[in-house]
């Protein structure tokens, strides 16, 4: 949850910096800055240390209720005759019967996540696959305490791929502020212009691994990333950076 928290964040920041650019000229130190800044995010997110780490995190938590005391196991299951929700009368019936194995599966279903995991994106991706594919194959086997843990993850890694787009979407805005700083007032008529002086390279949209999108019109543009298969208007409205007609930059800026 506080990975999720902290992707909502950088949500906000992408937007709180659409209406920035659209409303006032930033000064170029401030630019630099945060090239520098997004930067380092951008890298570290494309790493996947962060959700790494909660996934570690989350992995130990799982295997937990799998070693807790015979007793509190069965506390935990219950014993209501009454219960009508099909996990918890088949975790009833079988959960402890079915540990030792259960366990094992939900041991290798991480191990298979943290090997896709090392992959970049977009590659990466199928990493959200796991987690499904897995959790069908235990409610098959009847391994219920995995069906309880795994399917809630199921997304996660998409949602990793849409801050990091969103990232890569800030740090090409504010390249492109540079060069327009730099270039009389105008926008280039394609990314491939502002690398190597305000970018590397162009930022890759890490759901199909192409560069990110980009549209100009007049001294008007907009940036965006595909989002995930089957994305519909909102998501991609979400992914993408617009820039209409912004205040000139500062006199004698470089």
């Amino acid at each position: 949850m506080s990975q999720l928290t902290r992707l909502a964040c950088h949500a906000l920041a992408l937007r709180s910096l659409e209406q920035t650019v659209n409303r006032v000229a930033i000064p170029p130190q401030t630019l630099t800055q945060l090239q520098d800044d997004l930067g380092r995010m951008a890298d570290r997110e494309a790493s996947g240390e962060s959700f790494n780490r909660a996934f570690v995190g989350e992995e130990l938590n799982g295997l937990a209720n799998f070693d807790m005391p015979p007793e509190e196991l069965q506390k935990a299951l219950g014993s209501s005759p009454n219960d009508t929700n099909e996990l918890i009368v088949s975790l009833q019936k079988n959960g402890l019967k079915n540990l030792k194995a259960d366990r094992q599966f939900f041991a290798v279903s991480w191990d298979q996540l943290f090997a896709a995991r090392k992959d970049p994106f977009p590659s990466r991706l199928r990493a959200d696959n796991i987690f499904g594919q897995r959790a069908s194959e235990a409610k098959r086997r009847q391994y219920v305490f995995t069906m309880l843990l795994l399917p809630a993850l199921g997304k996660t890694t998409s949602k990793e791929a849409e801050a990091l787009a969103q990232l890569r979407l800030a740090q090409t805005a504010i390249a492109l502020e540079q060069f327009r700083a730099a270039n009389g007032n105008r926008y280039p008529d394609a990314l491939t212009e502002l690398s190597p002086k305000f970018l590397a390279s162009v930022p890759a949209d890490p759901f199909d691994g192409q560069p990110l999108r980009y549209a100009k019109s007049g001294n008007s543009y907009t940036l965006q990333s595909i989002g995930p298969p089957g994305a519909n208007d909102a998501t991609q409205k979400h992914l993408a950076f617009t820039v209409s007609n912004p205040p000139k930059p500062a006199s004698g800026a470089p």
